[in-house]
């Protein structure tokens, strides 16, 4: 017989790990805004999939189209709810949806004032959207001034 059981993924070991010794399940998003290259969007949705985000928020205009530019898989999730993704026309339509849900937002990028991410308040307490920067000028400094 062919054996049926996957090896688990990292980030179903990384959930397993917060579950087991937080008595939580660590609740993440991915929150992406003004990327403008189609294949960056793809791969920011397979490494949000992979990760097992609980959602990605895509902000501002996008000519993207998730039943047509999105791999199968990929598709199954967002579709299925898995990893249900939620558009934004305007940044602070996004922030009003934070705040509502009282989910902290987190800037990865590389300047000056980084800090290493586990030194951050993420917890399994508190549900965390990391947001990335586009391909040419990283995260603007408006979104940036509401990261933690």
């Amino acid at each position: 017989p062919k054996y049926q059981n996957p090896k688990p993924t990292f980030a179903w070991t990384l959930q397993q790990e917060y579950s087991t010794t937080q008595g939580k399940a660590l609740i993440m998003y991915l929150a992406i805004t003004n990327i403008s290259k189609l294949n960056n969007v793809k791969s920011l949705l397979r490494t949000a999939c992979a990760f097992g985000c609980n959602g990605v928020f895509m902000v501002g205009k996008s000519k993207f189209n998730e039943s047509e530019d999105v791999p199968i898989m990929i598709r199954q999730h967002i579709f299925s709810g898995k990893m249900p993704l939620l558009r934004f026309r305007k940044w602070d339509d996004f922030i009003d949806h934070l705040n509502k849900e009282d989910i902290i937002l987190i800037g990865v990028e590389i300047q000056e004032s980084s800090v290493n991410i586990d030194a951050l308040p993420v917890s399994a307490e508190r549900k965390v959207a990391f947001l990335m920067g586009n391909e040419g000028q990283g995260i603007h400094p408006k979104h940036m001034a509401s990261c933690k």
